[in-house]
């Protein structure tokens, strides 16, 4: 009965919103109310716990609704003044072709910008600037969240993996659990060991990527021409994250990973010059713009500037101890008002913040009891019933379940960082009943966790609201399911054979 009751909420979830399309609005409030209800009489948790649960609920559907709302402002302003058409002719004279687009900004801008801010910020940046550019809205959404199931293993500066392992870290190296291959390791090296597994597993999502994305978003077709491209995106991402984590450090592997998948989509479009089919060509703007090039890009250059730095100087102040999604809608609003500075349209700027508020405000009530319902399965212990039940099921193949195990909690969550923090402790167990390494199924857990952004409900609905595509939520996820499972399969099987055959015994 207690997994039962443990599905329900997840169930609701997916049925109300994939199976019968209903928007997120209402299905949300119903979940919450039921989770609400089985955690206070069947599990017993006390009405206070859960009253805080469901105000958590509401501060974190507040902020993250507020960085959207940034990230929206920018795409008007851009859109109001004319930079948009600048910016896309510029885009066009790289390659007019919109599959490519979808591609370089998704995947390669969307890990530096994953690597810089992390919740969530790939996605509200990249989905807006990919409609802008004349994607369509559904495109848009999923290219940018199929590539985020890839780099959010490590998020903003690696905190996914230093402040997912954090915790289990301490355990390990202390009296709770015995692992003697962290005695002798300072806690940089055994980030850093984690975060290598990790990337041989992502490395696998990473080649598969630019594929699922293209295959999702433009069918069979979308392949026509596209081979070359998508083999450079693939090799060179995978290869990039294998080459950070491996020489310079867990911080900067989705930093230096999106510069480098940039810079060889650029080569390689100046030296192939490679023919667009008709069919995927994107179409010009109207009339030529007369803007100057520095001053349509100067809004998303100050925004790749302002975002790493902001990360790296505000550490420990007032304004980070607020949050991610708080300091990064500041810092995305702050470079908006700065950009209609440069572009001259500052009287306008309260109109693009009100536009963009009326735009997302319907995306606070889904986010809110989501975030709520989620709290309240953890204060019921929910989550935990449900992985445990599926680690006594699979015996030895559990690292194959630990990657689902990972999706599961950033499913409920909304984070990596999240999910490790909650299941640490079930692999490390797990691993020494079964007498393989635990490092492995933390970073397995870890490469899940990613996975689980692509169809997590508040990303979805976070991710639709930037683009004006809300209560359209059943759309994106029926898509993104398919994409998730190729995607799942491919890392568990290199989970498999990880643990049993390339890497047994690895730090136990």
């Amino acid at each position: 009965m207690d997994i039962i009751l443990s599905l329900v909420p997840i169930l609701i979830v997916l049925i109300g919103i994939i199976v019968l399309n209903k928007p997120s609005s209402i299905v949300a409030p119903i979940a919450f109310v039921v989770t609400f209800l089985i955690g206070m009489f069947y599990f017993g948790v006390g009405i206070d716990v859960l009253g805080m649960d469901a105000w958590k609920g509401v501060v974190s559907g507040t902020k993250v609704v507020y960085m959207i709302m940034a990230a929206f402002c920018i795409l008007n302003m851009l859109l109001d003044t004319g930079a948009m058409d600048k910016i896309k002719e510029l885009i066009i004279s790289l390659t007019d072709d919109k599959r490519k687009h979808v591609i370089i900004v998704a995947f390669g801008f969307g890990a530096f910008l994953e690597g810089c801010a992390g919740a969530g910020t790939p996605a509200a940046v990249c989905a807006p600037l990919l409609m802008g550019l004349g994607i369509s809205p559904v495109s848009a959404v999923l290219g940018s969240l199929i590539a985020n199931g890839i780099w959010s293993s490590w998020g903003a500066a690696g905190l996914t993996c230093s402040g997912g392992f954090e915790a289990m870290v301490q355990a390990g190296r202390g009296a709770t659990y015995s692992w003697p291959a962290l005695d002798n390791m300072s806690v940089t090296e055994i980030y850093n060991m984690l975060s290598m597994a990790t990337a041989r597993v992502n490395a696998v999502g990473a080649l598969l990527c630019p594929w699922v994305i293209t295959a999702v978003c433009y069918g069979k077709k979308g392949f026509k021409g596209l081979v070359p491209f998508l083999l450079v995106n693939s090799v060179v991402g995978a290869c990039a994250m294998l080459l950070v984590t491996h020489t310079i450090g867990f911080e900067f592997t989705s930093i230096i990973s999106g510069i480098i998948i940039v810079a060889a989509n650029f080569i390689y479009l100046k030296a192939a010059k490679p023919v667009t089919p008709a069919e995927f060509v994107t179409n010009p703007p109207e009339t030529k713009s007369d803007m100057p090039a520095w001053k349509a890009v100067f809004t998303y250059v100050l925004l790749l500037i302002a975002l790493p730095a902001m990360r790296f100087g505000i550490a420990g102040t007032w304004l980070f101890k607020r949050g991610f999604a708080v300091w990064i809608g500041t810092t995305i609003l702050g470079v908006c008002f700065i950009g209609s500075l440069v572009l001259g349209y500052t009287k306008n700027f309260h109109k693009y913040v009100a536009v963009s508020f009326k735009s997302v405000i319907g995306a606070l009530i889904a986010m809110a009891f989501l975030s709520g319902m989620a709290e309240a399965m953890k204060s019921a212990g929910m989550l935990s019933i449900l992985a445990k039940a599926l680690a006594d099921v699979v015996g030895n193949g559990y690292p194959a379940a630990a990657v689902f195990i990972g999706c599961l909690g950033s499913f409920m969550t909304g984070t990596t960082l999240g999910s490790n923090i909650m299941f640490h402790p079930m692999h490390i167990e797990a691993a020494q009943i079964l007498g393989i390494s635990p490092s492995y199924c933390a970073a397995l857990n870890s490469s899940g966790g990613a996975l689980g952004n692509m169809i997590c409900p508040n990303n979805v609905i976070a991710v639709c609201a930037t683009v004006n595509f809300q209560n359209q939520e059943g759309i994106i996820m029926r898509k993104v399911i398919p994409a998730l499972a190729i995607l799942m399969i491919g890392e568990m099987i290199a989970a498999m054979l990880y643990v049993f055959v390339f890497f047994p015994g690895y730090y136990m």
